[in-house]
């Protein structure tokens, strides 16, 4: 599961990068980082799927500093893709998502909140990681299973 904070004004200032693993939940303070080479490496790396809520705002503020983002699954892409026009299911902001298919309530009010100050509070190092490990939830319920290895279905 990947998230970013940033400044709320353009242009964009990456503060924090959320990662979420099956198992962990990384929140990394980017102001003080200068090589961006660690990240650019995993968010290009083929090899490792990115699960992402909108993901042309990652990839509007993260290619700014010239990093890519290679094979991403995106929430809001498949939020849409089944809830379109069924108004009666709710939007498709990650809060909105969340609550539909998780039933899950996410508390959004840190959103706005200053990202440029240090040190983070508790509660905006909770948010920022609660984003990234939502991802890994969505993408259980959006993903279909894997089908038989044998294609037999009975």
């Amino acid at each position: 599961g990947l998230d970013v904070e940033t400044t709320l004004t353009e242009p964009r200032i990456l503060c924090t990068v959320q990662m979420a693993s099956e198992s962990q939940v990384y929140v990394i303070d980017m102001l003080p980082i200068k090589d961006m080479r660690p990240l650019k490496l995993l968010m290009e790396n083929s090899g490792i799927m990115k699960i992402i809520h909108n993901r042309d705002f990652e990839a509007a503020v993260l290619g700014q500093y010239g990093i890519q983002i290679h094979n991403v699954y995106d929430t809001l892409i498949e939020s849409r893709k089944r809830h379109n026009r069924k108004k009666t299911q709710g939007g498709h902001r990650l809060g909105e998502v969340c609550e539909r298919e998780l039933g899950l309530f996410l508390d959004k009010s840190y959103q706005a909140s200053d990202w440029t100050v240090r040190p983070l509070s508790q509660e905006q190092l909770d948010y920022a990681a609660v984003d990234a490990e939502v991802m890994i939830r969505l993408y259980r319920v959006f993903s279909p299973p894997a089908p038989p290895e044998t294609m037999n279905l009975f």
